[in-house]
């Protein structure tokens, strides 16, 4: 099975406005207009839909040929959160902003930080027990990626923003043996077959 990474058009526009905005999103995180995060005492968007993901399923992607995040999950609670970029056809770079969590009164974990994570331009910041926040920056040719460790079978709530857009169908990952292209929501909340 493959899945080649989304084919979203990137405007000189856009990138314009990811230029001067994304810097902003990596220092303040998120602001008020980001409907998919929860103020403190907030209640969680009422959008958010359960997808179901595969156990051990793995996609096949095409670094530098097109924007995608994508999602696995492996039996005992290993969750693989990596993205791409189509700098190859566009000639720009980007960036990625998630923040991942589990219920919390669990603990979600940094498993590895594996060769598809930058030091130099990729962070991981623990939010709290339960959430991590994960920084790809400056995504071009390659795979930029970490594995988290999570309770086994748990769900893995997943909150995403690519340069400047929030677009679900950049997301994909395994569910019904078949490569699905495009989370129904974002943030999306994946459900494991099996623990």
């Amino acid at each position: 099975m493959g899945v080649a990474a989304g084919t979203a058009a990137v405007t000189a526009e856009r990138l314009m406005r990811a230029a001067l905005v994304g810097g902003a999103l990596l220092l303040a995180g998120c602001s008020s207009d980001d409907t998919g995060y929860v103020p403190i005492g907030g209640s969680a968007p009422n959008n958010v839909i359960t997808e179901s993901i595969d156990t051990g399923a793995a996609l096949d992607v095409d670094p530098g040929k097109g924007v995608g995040l994508f999602v696995e999950y492996v039996a005992g609670g290993t969750w693989h959160i990596y993205a791409t970029c189509d700098t190859v056809t566009s000639g720009y770079d980007c960036s990625w902003d998630l923040v991942a969590s589990v219920d919390p009164t669990t603990r979600l974990k940094v498993a590895d930080q594996m060769t598809e994570f930058d030091a130099t331009n990729d962070k991981v910041l623990t939010v709290d027990k339960g959430s991590i926040r994960i920084i790809f920056g400056d995504n071009s040719t390659k795979i930029d990626g970490v594995k988290l460790a999570g309770p086994a079978g748990a769900p893995l709530t997943l909150d995403w923003y690519w340069d400047d857009d929030r677009d679900p169908s950049l997301v994909s990952f395994v569910q019904g043996g078949a490569a699905i292209p495009g989370a129904a929501s974002d943030p999306a909340v994946f459900e494991p077959t099996t623990p």
